[in-house]
Parts: structure tokens; sequence; C-alpha cells
């Protein structure tokens, strides 16, 4: 859980490198034209492993269980403009390391003479055997994140939690403009359901093609703050070379933290008032998509699904090669049945495939069914996992 390497997934900053000044650095970042990049970036990489889970890269401590605001669909960073009263969360402790980064990163640990590399120690004692882990970035835009994370809170039923609160929400999501007497919440506000939280660790993301970033310390302090040790999380300082901007827990050198940090939180919103469990983008129906490129068997589909207005029969064919789709499914059906009839010379191959609810289960709002079958041979289909969009 939690270690992966995934392709490089943002190329649209054009910044100029620079040799490392701490004011250049910091005017950079701040004039960096889609401040969203790092956030994005790190819900990507998180949702390789927690599909239904947003990124917290600035390490925003408003984002509590029970939270209420919006997420901005721009940065995709959440807005925080208040939190249910009375709320009620179960803890699932933890004890894993979150080592996640891009291409074009590498990472390196070597031992160092603490006495040597810090001006402060005293030379004339007995040398004191420090580490530093270093991160190379050759890309700007790409990113290393590494977390000692601790537990996973949750909002206990929070669609009950949502529904006895709905009107209070109407009025708090009218503050920002997130509501309308027609139609009801706009999808993007809604109320933090869940949060990984973490002891210690750090982010880092280059803004030039040449980078780098250490942390140095004492080797088991080091250890701890990213999440292979049991003494105290900390570091002695931190080095680095470009343009990087980076957020460590705990914040400061020679510190140490008492308190969790977020990382991560899964987030449910709202379509008016229909409750969207875990809500990761906008979703305005739900598609069944279906692809017969991997045979050449004529198909019969059938979709059957319940709505607030009554039963929905909907049927389409499709031969070897094409794909079709049902779209526009309401966000608000359930029981849905896909009925596929490979139709063959004497007899014919059938298949029923259900989804009894959609909303909550369906992240991205489509599910993808391949069809598979050479005439005369046999027939058989697959569901495919979800298919994520670059943000």
């Amino acid at each position: 859980m939690f270690s992966v390497k995934i392709p490089f997934l943002f190329t649209s900053l054009f910044l100029v490198s620079t040799a490392g000044a701490d004011v250049q650095r910091t005017s950079l970042t701040s004039a960096m034209p889609d401040r969203g990049l790092w956030t994005r970036t790190f819900t990507d990489l998180i949702r390789t492993d927690q599909p239904d889970h947003w990124g917290n890269w600035n390490l925003d401590t408003s984002i509590t269980a029970g939270a209420i605001g919006y997420i901005n669909t721009n940065t995709g960073e959440f807005e925080r403009i208040g939190i249910v009263p009375n709320i009620i969360t179960s803890k699932t402790p933890m004890s894993e390391v979150m080592k996640l980064s891009t291409e074009y990163v590498n990472t390196s640990q070597f031992n160092i003479n603490l006495s040597d590399k810090l001006p402060s120690q005293d030379s004339s004692s007995s040398p004191e055997v420090g580490t530093t882990v270093q991160w190379k970035f050759n890309k700007s835009g790409s990113i290393a994140t590494q977390w000692a994370v601790s537990s996973h809170e949750r909002v206990d039923n929070p669609i009950n939690v949502i529904g006895d609160n709905m009107t209070w929400l109407q009025s708090e999501a009218a503050k920002v403009n997130m509501y309308d007497a027609d139609h009801g919440i706009s999808q993007g506000f809604g109320m933090v359901t869940g949060i990984i939280w973490a002891k210690s660790g750090m982010n880092a993301g280059s803004l030039s093609d040449t980078a780098s970033w250490s942390i140095t310390g004492k080797a088991s302090n080091i250890d701890s703050m990213l999440g292979s040790g049991s003494a105290e999380a900390s570091f002695l300082k931190t080095e680095s070379t470009g343009a990087i901007s980076t957020h460590t827990w705990p914040a400061s050198a020679n510190s140490v933290s008492t308190t969790l940090v977020p990382i991560a939180y899964s987030f449910a919103s709202m379509d008016g008032t229909t409750i969207i469990p875990s809500w990761i983008g906008m979703i305005n129906s739900f598609q069944v998509i279906l692809n017969n490129t991997h045979g050449s068997y004529i198909v019969d589909a059938d979709l059957y699904y319940s709505t607030e207005s009554g039963e929905v029969h909907e049927q389409t064919q499709l031969s070897g090669g094409l794909t079709r789709t049902f779209g526009n499914i309401p966000l608000n059906a359930d029981h849905l049945k896909l009925e596929l009839k490979f139709i063959g010379m004497i007899n014919s191959d059938y298949y029923t495939i259900r989804w009894e609810k959609p909303l909550g289960h369906w992240l991205t709002g489509q599910r993808h069914v391949e069809l598979h079958g050479y005439w005369p041979g046999p027939t058989s289909y697959t569901i495919l996992e979800e298919q994520f969009a670059d943000e």
C-alpha cells in the first residue's frame, strides 16, 4: 500500500530555473500560474491506492472530519466555511509508509558525520552519525512525497448526517453562491467524510527541470520522520538547489510535532438534494459504455433501471468493431440491469450484469464493459476498473 511511482502528469509550466536563493524560490512559487499543480498531482498519486480521496498538498489543518465547504475545481483545494455540529467519527489505527512520486524523480540516502555538516556541533566531540535523504528532480512539475501514516478517521453514517442537516447545508451553500432554489446545492459543495492522518513526513515539488531537495538529521529521527522508525520524528536542516516547493511535518527544523496532520481526505457532495457519497469531480449523469472492438459477434444490449419517475428500458445493438453508450442515466437511478445477447446461428449466449446503486460507487460516472468473442467461438465480457482522466 502507498508505494508507487506513476508517469509524469503535467508538463505545462514554463518557469525560469534558478540556482537557489530562497527569495527567488518564494517569488517563483507565489507567481506560479497554476497553483493547483501540486494538489492535483498529489491527488492523482494518492488515487492509485485510494481512488475516492483528495490530496492535501499544503497540509491545510482546517481539513477535519465533518468540515463543510467546497472544492475549488481549478486547484483541487478545499475551502472550509464551517463544520457540522455534534459530528461523531471513528478512527482506524494505521502504521504504514506512504511513499509516492512521479516520474523523473530519484531518491538516495547516505550517512554523514553531523559534526562536519552542522556548524553548531562541537568538532572536538566524538563523530555523530547522521543521515541525509535526497530527492533529485529532472522535470519541472514532478513531485515526491513520503509520510508516516497514523490513522484513518471516518464520519459515522455520513449520508444520514448530510440528510439530517440538509436545510442548514443549503443555507451555508448559499453563502458561497453554490445553492439556488430551483436546482438546490451545486456539486463541489459538501462535507469532508474521512481523513488520512500522518505523524510526520514531507512533500516536495520541482519548479525547474533540474532541482534537488534534501533533509538531514540524526539517523533515528529521520527514519521516524519518513515512517520507518520509533524515535521522535525531527530533522536538523534541509537544503535545495533549483526552484523547489516543500512542506514538512514537523514544519520546522529542530522541533517535534505533537499533533497529526491531514494528508488526504474523502468528500461527499450534492447535486440538488441528491447526495453523492464519494465525490471526486463533476458527474452530470451515468454512462454504460459497451466496447465490441475485441470480437465479431453482433450483440443485443438491453439496459433496465429504476428512477423516481418509474422504470426505464433502453436497448441498442452493436456489431464487431463498434462501441455504443447508454448515456444520460440520471444520478438517482438504481437497480441497473444490463442484458447482453451474443447472437449465434443456432444458439445465442446470454449474460446479465447488475449494479444496485451506482451513486457513490461509480466515481467517474462510467462503467466500461468489454465484449469478447470471434464467431463461432466462445464469448465473454469484462468490466474494466474505474478509469480516471487526468485532472
